[in-house]
């Protein structure tokens, strides 16, 4: 059997009829390289997940936030896809507080606001992340 590339994300000893691990993570690289160009076609300026993660932590960094002292709150669209910026972000500052939402709106309303807010820390900082995303085909359909 062997795994398509887009399907190949993770890195568990998974091994194909055949073809190297390091054979498929090239093309998946060289897929991902692909995509970013339909990417930025359709978004200029765009950019991935782990720039928005790193360039949130170097800027907020620099006005106090951190890991100790933020609480992360999140209002993704449901679909999987979303879950990968979640996941980026929480490796950074913790288990996030998810507000939920279909198109990245928060579910939650007031009051789910005001219990994330009853959660950050004393003196600290509260971050949410939202937004919605869009599916993009290989042939740049959006």
């Amino acid at each position: 059997m062997v795994i398509p590339v887009e399907d190949f994300t993770s890195d568990d000893d998974v091994m194909t009829e055949g073809i190297s691990r390091s054979l498929l993570l090239d093309r998946k690289k060289s897929h991902e390289a692909a995509f970013d160009k339909i990417v930025q076609k359709r978004f200029p300026g765009a950019i991935n997940n782990q720039d928005l993660v790193s360039k949130t932590v170097e800027i907020l960094g620099h006005k106090g936030y951190s890991p100790a002292n933020t609480l992360l709150g999140t209002s993704l669209c449901c679909d999987e896809l979303a879950r990968q910026l979640e996941d980026d972000f929480n490796k950074v500052y913790g288990n996030n507080f998810n507000l939920g939402g279909l198109s990245g709106f928060p579910f939650a309303g007031k009051t789910g606001f005001g219990s994330m807010a009853a959660h950050i820390p004393d003196d600290g900082y509260g971050l949410v992340v939202y937004g919605p995303h869009v599916g993009i085909a290989a042939d740049g359909t959006v």
